[in-house]
């Protein structure tokens, strides 16, 4: 062998070694934090000894000898698994973001500040009751637990960033309280986009666009028998969406499904009730499964890692689903001020003094920065936030013309406690104290759907709902006039309920809930009425419904939607004598299609290229680009307006403004139609039966670290074609302006039979890890992807007879 050989040789195996060894290091990094699930564990702050058997998908089953150990055992396996994600939500909600990430989070920082959640957890954290501040202690005293077991072996983020984390305090889980809020809240949005609407194209064109809920399609509860004002909105919206593409929370589509059946509709003689609740998907999943059980206490279903409580699940008497209402539950507020009043509004006839503050926000590597923050006693100012431009008074005729602050008024600013009403309706046996539960409630407003093992169902909106002197509230108010204030809120005892009705069976999808004899203003948000109307669809099919029909519709991608507008693009090619191959063999596609987007069809993709063509086509020679996409942010506000355009067939929104001649809505539909066979030859070929909707539709499960170069197939999950959209059962959500990439989905999806108290069905994104590499990192993924689900088990014989792995914690000084 020569001398260059044995060199060339040498030199490779060093290589092999390096490449060996970093593997085995990165490895360590990643492995270090699994949590122990077998073994005895000796922690402080304990009562009693606490037993947690894991399933084979790593679901802990907790039991305990009174509740504030059930609530410290909660905390500990939640930390086990999820600490990272604790970390991050109670940083992200506290602008706390730019002590790990620099000057890039900033922004963010700065708006968490001025909405103040932080500030208003501490205040909530003085209010709450006294179980819920017992409660909450004993959580933080379990997540604080695990952090101290786990010294110098924390989860890889902690190992990257060079951070350990701080001791948990209960303000950081009221601090995730009010985020998960945050996230749900949608109102805003319109108002800001409507502002722009008007502004630019007036207040009969911009209304065109922004259409009511149809009288003919569903309402939750049964039949029974304003102006517009222009403004220059803020950046907030910008900086919300730059918060949501940084955490991976993309998409507007956030909705849900539940519906629930009595006995008398059920094969098994007692009620059956699902829910799958919409959210982005990031990794891990937003929500962990859990089982607890102490004297007076069994309940099971999902909870939110650094929460104690089951947020939707059952126990032994009840079971229960969520659904967002949709709520508009925010208002801005012009403000009046001068330049010899500069920290003073003016309010009632009165100069009222701005509550002013300055916080220090740590940035890493840089200077720390300074904010200065004004409220009102509606809100902050958000237009202080980012230097944003001010606000131009231009609408209300009183010879002023200058800049005016904007403030913000949320029902997540109320004293509330919701921890408390989650303590109360996992303990609750029937349908009064299960509305006791949800008189606490408050943000973001839910459609509580209910069942129980005596045969009844029922249906409650709950949270806090705003009385306004106007009826509605889609811009913003003049501040200083008398009555621009709420009047209080909607009592609880008013708000929509159901309990029994003779239709036997309830259904939500965020669609409208009650019809125009109901007194009081609650949104003009709903989503389309597709998802509900295939809902009812389903329901109506059969007179017994089981457990698998309930699966089965989990898993629907018929889309009542493509049912209503593929019609009108067949009718706008019936006269055209002549065109191209492809073009003939689409139509023929949509032609014998049964409007079902599974991920192998061809004439989804088909259909859903054209609606993105369409919407464009339609909007953007007003609108602007810029404009367009802020209009197709919140989704259901151009799935409902577009539809009713398409239907009325002769607005002038089909005429395209940059041409001589007038385009008619059969004009529009062809060119769309046209352009999408144009994108789909470039980007799946020329031969339209490759062209399936899942080579353009999937999900990535993203993590934070998965966005590091070479990191992804490490952190994130996938991609996986996928099916749906966002007006079928089964929500596909993607970005309408950036399609088409699934940013939202059932984020859980759980089916409860009554009539089995010991085990019911769930599943969820990902896993219960949050650490890669994990077994449980990604392991109900692939059941998520199918429809599949995890029977988890109830019954505590069976459980101990399982032969899982069994933790026991147990308190120090005893054997």
């Amino acid at each position: 062998m020569s001398k260059k050989t044995k060199i060339i040789i040498g030199v490779l195996g060093t290589l092999v070694i390096v490449g060996i060894a970093v593997v085995v290091f990165f490895r360590h990094l990643l492995t270090k934090s699994f949590p122990e699930t077998n073994g005895v564990i000796t922690a402080s702050g304990l009562s009693g000894p606490i037993r947690v058997y894991r399933d084979q998908l790593g679901v802990p089953h907790i039991y305990a000898e009174n509740e504030e150990d059930l609530a410290f055992a909660v905390g500990y396996v939640h930390a086990q698994d999820r600490l990272w994600q604790m970390e991050l939500s109670r940083r992200v909600g506290a602008g706390r973001l730019s002590e790990l990430f620099g000057n890039f989070t900033l922004n963010l920082d700065r708006m968490f500040r001025t909405i103040g959640l932080r500030r208003l957890a501490q205040q909530l954290a003085a209010n709450v009751h006294p179980d819920t501040r017992r409660i909450l202690s004993a959580y933080a005293r379990g997540v604080n637990a695990l952090i101290d077991h786990k010294r110098g072996k924390l989860p890889v983020e902690f190992d990257v960033l060079g951070i350990k984390p701080e001791p948990w305090m209960i303000e950081n889980s009221l601090v995730i309280v009010r985020l998960q809020a945050w996230d749900l809240a949608l109102s805003w949005w319109v108002d800001l986009t409507l502002g722009d609407l008007i502004n630019k194209l007036g207040g009969e064109k911009a209304a065109e666009v922004f259409p009511s809920y149809p009288d003919d399609a569903p309402f939750i509860l049964p039949q029974t028998g304003g102006k517009l004002y222009a403004y220059q909105p803020t950046s907030l919206r910008a900086l919300d969406q730059a918060y949501r593409r940084f955490l991976g929370i993309e998409g507007s589509g956030i909705g849900s499904n539940s519906w629930v059946v009595t006995g008398e509709k059920s094969i098994t003689d007692k009620p059956i009730l699902a829910n799958d609740p919409h959210l982005a998907l990031p990794a891990p999943s937003r929500w962990y499964v859990i089982h607890l059980s102490s004297p007076g206490l069994d309940v099971a279903g999902v909870s939110i890692p650094g929460l104690p409580g089951v947020v939707i699940g059952r126990n032994k008497h009840i079971a229960w689903g969520l659904t967002n209402g949709m709520i508009d539950d925010a208002d801005f507020y012009i403000e009046e001020t001068d330049s010899l009043h500069p920290d003073k509004y003016f309010f009632n006839g009165t100069w009222n003094e701005f509550r002013i503050s300055e916080e220090e926000i740590f940035v890493r590597g840089s200077k720390a920065d300074t904010i200065r923050i004004r409220r009102t006693h509606r809100g902050p100012i958000v237009s202080d936030v980012h230097s944003f431009p001010l606000f131009e008074y231009n609408v209300y005729k009183t010879g002023l013309e200058k800049n005016h602050p904007l403030s913000f008024r949320w029902t997540g600013f109320e004293m509330s406690d919701e921890v408390r009403a989650v303590y109360l309706v996992n303990r609750a046996r029937n349908w009064e104290e299960f509305l006791q539960g949800l008189r606490e409630f408050t943000v973001p407003t839910q459609n509580f759907i209910y069942a129980d093992d005596r045969g009844n169902i029922g249906y409650q909106l709950a949270g806090r709902v705003p009385m306004r002197s106007r009826e509605t509230a889609i811009a913003p108010s003049p501040g200083w006039a008398t009555g621009s204030d709420w009047k209080g809120f909607i009592p609880f005892e008013k708000l929509p309920r159901m309990f029994n009705p003779p239709t036997q069976q309830i259904g939500t999808a965020n669609n409208r809930i009650v019809d125009r004899s109901y007194p009081y203003y609650l949104s003009d948000l709903w989503e389309s009425p597709s998802r509900i109307s295939r809902i009812e669809e389903m329901l109506r099919a059969r007179e017994k419904l089981s457990v698998e029909d309930f699966q089965a519709m989990q898993s629907d991608v018929v889309s009542p939607h493509a049912r209503e507008m593929v019609p009108l693009i067949l009718h706008a090619f019936s006269s055209v004598p002549t065109m191209e191959n492809e073009m003939r063999v689409a139509l023929t596609y949509l032609r014998n299609w049964n409007y079902s987007l599974q991920k192998e069809d061809v004439a989804a993709a088909i259909f859903n290229v054209f609606f993105v063509k369409l919407l464009h086509n339609i909007y953007v020679d007003e609108m602007g680009e810029e404009l367009f996409n802020n209009y197709l942010l919140l989704a259901n506000i151009p799935y409902r307006a577009t539809g009713k355009l398409l239907q009325d067939g002769n607005s002038s929104w089909f005429d395209d403004t940059r041409t001589e001649e007038r385009e008619t809505r059969d004009d529009i539909i062809r060119r769309s139609f046209d352009e999408a066979i144009q994108e789909l030859k470039i980007e799946l070929g020329k031969e339209p039966k490759t062209w399936q909707w899942g080579r353009l539709h999937q999900v990535t499960f993203e993590h934070l670290f998965g966005r590091i170069p070479g990191m992804k197939k490490v952190f994130s999950i996938g991609p996986f074609p996928t099916g749906g959209a966002s007006t079928t059962i089964n929500n596909g959500h993607y970005n309408l302006t950036r399609p088409f990439k699934q940013l939202v989905g059932a984020s859980m999806r759980q089916i409860v039979d009554m009539s089995n108290p010991n085990s019911f069905l769930i599943v969820i994104t990902t896993g219960q890890s949050g650490q890669p590499l994990h077994k449980h990192y990604d392991d109900q993924a692939p059941l998520w992807l199918n429809g599949d689900y995890h029977r988890l088990l109830l019954g505590r014989p069976e459980i101990e007879r399982s032969g899982w792995d069994l933790l026991t914690l147990q308190p120090e000084g005893k054997k």
